[in-house]
């Protein structure tokens, strides 16, 4: 090429094709691979995918292991990956508390969003029913995965990949009441009822005091990315199988998704429907958890004044 010459938009083009090719040959669980792997596999010469990791790794995009030599995605694409998912969970908490609020006014009780991060329940928005007793938690507390009716419809919908990664994470399920499951086949056997009915339930199982029901929010794939669930106390237990009340929560989680594949709470969906939208069933679930019980939430039934 000639000094003054510059390069094609196609040269562009094809360098940076390389560059996400590569990137991408590591998902989705970022496996050790070596150069020569790589170049087989993506189609491109081996001097280009050693010239490219020389670069990625200069700027932490990849590291390499000092005994095989071999690659994996390095710190730079994990600084990445929070800042896209702290992006999306902003939004994602602005586009449903309207409908949280909404849900919570028409039922009168405490409504919580949930979600999953890192394998961690995480519960980054709540509104506190009018009651003069309802259930109160703190905001970014962490739940139970396996007594936590939110957590429960998430997991129910997610792929078998997946779900053995967050089998992998959690090896054992804690007890925190006598209501808890803590043998994975038992609370995986609850899932085909959960995509059935698009339910999942909470009887006690973190706290004997409080009962809750969640549904999942899906995106245009059904695959969740969230849920929204009911607390009661256990003495107003009856709520979370009124059909009055799980069709406003079905029909809240419906709109969440068409409001997030739309951009926009107030447009309609266009294109798949989540799979639970047809009528649901009133049917119950146990579950587990899955939190130490030192790092437990704390779902209180609180007076109007706490």
């Amino acid at each position: 090429m000639a000094e003054n010459e510059k390069p094609s938009l196609k040269t562009d083009f094809n360098a940076t094709e390389k560059v996400l090719k590569i990137l991408t040959a590591f998902l989705p669980f970022n496996e050790p691979k070596g150069t020569l792997e790589l170049a087989r596999t993506l189609g491109i010469h081996r001097a280009s995918v050693s010239r490219i990791l020389g670069i990625l790794k200069e700027y932490d995009f990849v590291q390499q292991e000092e005994k095989t030599k071999l690659y994996r995605l390095g710190s730079t694409t994990a600084v990445l990956g929070k800042s896209v998912n702290r992006s999306f969970q902003t939004r994602f908490v602005s586009v449903v508390q309207p409908y949280m609020h909404q849900l919570s006014e028409e039922i009168n009780e405490s409504v919580s969003l949930v979600t999953l991060a890192d394998n961690q329940v995480i519960l980054p928005y709540r509104v506190k029913g009018p009651h003069p007793i309802s259930v109160a938690f703190n905001l970014g507390d962490r739940g139970a995965i396996n007594a936590n009716s939110g957590a429960k419809a998430i997991m129910a919908f997610l792929s078998s990949d997946r779900l053995n990664e967050i089998k992998k994470f959690y090896p054992r399920l804690p007890s925190f009441t006598s209501s808890t499951l803590t043998n994975w086949e038992k609370l995986i056997e609850q899932f085909d009822e959960i995509r059935q009915s698009g339910f999942g339930y909470d009887l006690g199982e973190y706290n004997l005091d409080v009962f809750s029901v969640g549904a999942p929010i899906l995106d245009y794939n059904n695959d969740p990315i969230g849920a929204i669930t009911i607390l009661v106390p256990s003495f107003r237990a009856e709520v979370i199988n009124d059909r009055q009340v799980l069709s406003k929560l079905k029909s809240a989680t419906v709109n969440i998704s068409e409001a997030l594949m739309n951009g926009s709470s107030s447009r309609n969906l266009k294109g798949k429907k989540p799979a639970f939208e047809a009528e649901s069933s009133e049917s119950q679930k146990k579950t587990s958890n899955v939190m130490s019980p030192q790092d437990r939430t704390e779902h209180k039934v609180v007076g109007l004044g706490d």
